[in-house]
C-alpha cells in the first residue's frame, strides 16, 4: 500500500513527531499542512479522526504497525464494516494471507478484565477472522497476554512484540483453545443476558437480531454469574 505522509495519516489517523522525523525525515515546522491535517503538540492528526486526550501510545503503536506492514498490505481499514459486531484497531488483508486479520495493539495499559471482554466479543466475529496482537512491554507482559489469548481467544491468534517489529512476517497462528474456558463458565452456572435499550430480551430474539445484522453489541459487562450484552438496533 502507498505509505507517503498523506496516505499514512488517512489510514492511521495520527503520526507522532518522532515518527514524522524517523519515517518521513520531516519536522512539523517545515510541513505545509494540507486540508484535513491538524497539528497538535503531540503530532499530526487527520482532522476527521482527532481524539482530544486520546490514548496516544495506542495511536502511535497502530501507526508504527501500519508503516512496518505497508509494503505487504493489500488493504487496511481503520474501522470494520458498520454492521460488524466487533471493531478491532484495524482490519487488514496481508499479501499471502487469504483471511481478514483483525489487529489489536496493546500499549501495556489494558487489564485482564478488559482483554477478557475484548476477546469475548470476537465470538461474534466472522469465522474466518484471525486476531493479530502487537504488544509493547517486557517478557512478563508478553507472558500475561499469551496466557489470556490461550484462555479466551475464540479465533486463530498470533502475538508479536512491538520492539522490534519484524521485517519478515511469519504467520504461525495459534488455534483457539477457549472451549475449556467456556465449559468452566457453564459449569459455574454462568448465564448470558441480552439487554435492548436497557430491557432484557429473550436470548433467541437477541441472537436472531445479531445474525440478521439488525442489532450490534454496544457494551459488555461480566457480572458475578452472568455475561451481560447491551444491544442497539441498526
Amino acid at each position: 500500500m502507498n505509505h507517503d505522509l498523506a496516505s499514512t495519516l488517512k489510514a492511521t489517523g495520527f503520526i507522532s513527531h518522532d515518527q514524522l522525523e524517523h519515517h518521513f525525515a520531516l519536522n512539523i515546522a517545515n510541513i505545509e499542512l494540507a486540508p484535513g491535517m491538524l497539528h497538535t503538540r503531540d503530532g499530526l492528526w487527520d482532522a476527521g479522526q482527532y481524539r482530544r486526550g486520546g490514548h496516544l501510545a495506542h495511536w502511535t503503536l497502530r501507526t508504527e504497525v501500519f508503516l512496518a506492514m505497508a509494503d505487504n498490505l493489500v488493504a487496511w481499514h481503520r474501522a470494520a464494516p458498520l454492521e460488524s459486531l466487533v471493531q478491532p484497531d484495524a482490519l487488514l488483508t496481508f499479501v499471502g494471507q487469504t483471511h481478514p486479520i483483525a489487529l489489536e495493539v496493546d500499549s501495556g495499559k489494558e487489564t485482564r478484565g478488559q482483554w477478557h471482554e475484548k476477546l469475548q466479543e470476537y465470538q461474534l466475529a466472522p469465522q474466518d477472522w484471525h486476531v493479530l496482537v502487537i504488544a509493547k512491554g517486557q517478557s512478563r507482559r508478553q507472558s500475561h497476554l499469551r496466557a489470556w489469548l490461550c484462555q479466551d481467544a475464540p479465533r486463530p491468534w498470533l502475538l508479536i512484540p512491538s520492539d522490534p517489529l519484524p521485517h519478515n512476517w511469519d504467520w504461525h497462528w495459534s488455534r483457539p483453545q477457549n472451549s475449556r474456558a467456556i465449559l468452566i463458565d457453564q459449569l459455574a452456572g454462568r448465564t448470558r443476558l441480552y439487554l435492548l435499550n436497557g430491557n432484557p430480551i429473550p436470548t433467541q430474539s437477541a441472537e436472531q437480531l445479531l445474525k440478521a445484522r439488525r442489532a450490534q453489541i454496544h457494551g459488555y459487562e461480566r457480572r458475578h454469574s452472568s455475561d451481560v450484552y447491551h444491544l442497539i438496533l441498526l
